[in-house]
Formats: C-alpha cells, sequence, structure tokens
C-alpha cells in the first residue's frame, strides 16, 4: 500500500543574494538569470508527480518566482502562507555571510546553537521550528492524504524535515545539512514521524545548474 502522505519540499531556485553570497532573510530578492533556469527544470522534473493536492509556499518574491513555471505548467492549487518564509535575520540582512561569521564570531555561534536570535534581533532556529512546525501541521490536517508540495527556503526547509520526522515536536535534529538551489526533500508516512526517502535531489537539473550544500546563508 502506498502511504498516507508523501511531503515533497523544494527549495528555491537561485536568487540575487545567492549569487552575491548575502544574508537575504525575508527580503525581497528576485532570481538570477540562472535561477530562472532552475525554475524551469524543476517544472519539468516535478510536472509528473502523482496524487499533488496542493502547492503550499513562501510568499516571498524568490519563492513565487520559483514556483510560478511549475503552476502553469500543472494547474495544481497554490497555498500561499507567510509561516513558510526564511529565517528572519534581522540586521545580517544583505550582509555577506562570510564577514558576519568573521566579524561576530561570538554572536554567530550563539545563533547556531540556538541560543540567541539571527543578528541579536532576528528570529532564533527554535522559533523557527516553531513556525514551520505549526505550517507542516496544518498542511497535514488539512489534507487527509496525498502529496504535498512545499515550495520553500534553505533554513526553512532543513526546519520542516527536522520537525517532520522528530519523535517529539522540537527534539533537536542536527543530521541534515543544507540543501542546493531547487533541492528536493521527499518524506513518506502514515503519521508523524514521517522517513525520509530524498534528500538533496537536485537530479531534475542539469550538471551546469547543480549546486553544492549551502549551509549558512538565507
Amino acid at each position: 500500500m502506498s502511504p498516507r502522505w508523501r511531503v515533497v519540499l523544494v527549495r528555491h531556485a537561485e536568487s540575487e543574494g545567492n549569487a552575491a553570497g548575502r544574508w537575504q532573510g525575508q527580503s525581497g530578492a528576485a532570481l538570477t538569470p540562472r535561477g530562472h533556469q532552475q525554475a524551469a527544470a524543476l517544472a519539468t522534473g516535478l510536472a509528473d508527480l502523482e496524487g499533488v493536492t496542493v502547492v503550499a509556499r513562501s510568499d516571498l518574491r524568490r519563492v513565487a518566482e520559483t514556483a510560478a513555471p511549475l503552476l502553469a505548467r500543472t494547474g495544481w492549487p497554490e497555498h500561499v502562507d507567510a509561516r513558510w518564509r526564511e529565517l528572519d535575520v534581522g540586521c545580517w540582512t544583505g550582509r555577506a555571510v562570510e564577514e558576519v561569521r568573521r566579524a561576530e564570531p561570538d554572536r554567530f555561534a550563539a545563533f547556531r546553537s540556538g541560543t540567541a536570535p539571527a543578528g541579536g534581533d532576528g528570529e532564533s532556529l527554535p522559533d523557527l521550528r516553531a513556525r514551520l512546525r505549526a505550517a507542516c501541521e496544518e498542511l497535514l490536517v488539512a489534507h487527509a492524504s496525498g502529496t504535498l508540495l512545499a515550495v520553500t527556503h534553505g533554513w526553512a526547509l532543513r526546519a520542516a524535515v527536522a520537525e517532520l520526522t522528530a519523535s517529539a515536536p522540537g527534539a533537536e535534529r542536527t543530521d541534515f545539512h543544507g540543501v542546493g538551489n531547487t533541492a528536493v526533500c521527499t518524506l513518506v508516512g502514515d503519521a508523524l514521524p514521517l522517513a525520509v526517502t530524498g534528500y538533496d535531489d537536485q537530479s531534475h537539473l542539469p550538471p551546469e545548474l547543480r549546486s553544492g550544500r549551502q549551509r549558512v546563508g538565507a
């Protein structure tokens, strides 16, 4: 028998901030030309997914531009939800990722440990986990079965995977690395916790459009 749910999580395509190596957070960054190519390839690669009941997505521009070709091709129902937004990085928004790590090592370490918010005035990783847990639970409750697709951001995707696979809400999961642009992560199961059957899958992209792990930037 097929599992009750298949949850497919997708990171957005390459944005201007990704290309520049800068923290984007919840800013309205657009896709690069390379990103638009990735979005087109994603639409081709996912168009044959069976049983899709909804496409949930962040309301930020880089996600909207990523999802648009897929939605236009398939006509799948769309659900825009701000809870699928990226981590709010506060005053780090627009700054180079490596510059922040060098200039603020203690604050960066506290953020990564979950004991302080990003930038000191942004969102903490536990807060992000709680936000994504609520979004995931609502999605599962609203759709009793089927394939649920969510297009989101790097940190948000990892938070969603952690919450969907944890045996208890908020349980620590540290084994999920950053994923490339338009990477696909698939989880299946009849009840929580779900099982990961695919992670950082970029097989829909030609080799020249694939990206390595991006562990830090948001």
